[in-house]
């Protein structure tokens, strides 16, 4: 925990302004590198998501929609394990195309930018 403050000096002497907190927050993390699926056919309403990890990962955020501007999502999971590479999602999906992507969330809970999103299609 840090405090700061500021002493003004003028022609008659000096003052001190009263402290004040200061957070130090760390830069985000930068989003996974999403390894699978990638752009191929599945044949389970449950697909298994999986990505390269992150250093100094306290979490990851999974979305996943039948659109790429991720508008109206199908599936939002947050609070996935820092030491998780392998994710399989808790609700079923229905056949089609399906767009993911991912992003990681620092020890403060502040996430990161989203990742660039990969496509894959459901046939069941």
């Amino acid at each position: 925990w840090y405090q700061w403050r500021v002493r003004v000096y003028t022609l008659t002497g000096s003052q001190y302004t009263p402290w004040r907190p200061l957070t130090v927050t760390p830069a985000p993390l930068p989003a996974p590198v999403l390894l699978n699926p990638i752009n191929m056919v599945i044949s389970t309403s449950n697909p298994q998501f999986s990505w390269l990890p992150v250093s100094n990962a306290a979490g990851y955020d999974i979305m996943v929609d039948d659109s790429r501007y991720f508008n109206n999502p199908e599936y939002i999971y947050t609070g996935i394990s820092g030491s998780d590479t392998v994710h399989t999602a808790a609700k079923s999906l229905s056949s089609g195309v399906f767009y993911w992507r991912m992003r990681t969330v620092n020890y403060l809970g502040v996430p990161g930018s989203w990742s660039a999103y990969r496509s894959f299609r459901i046939i069941l």
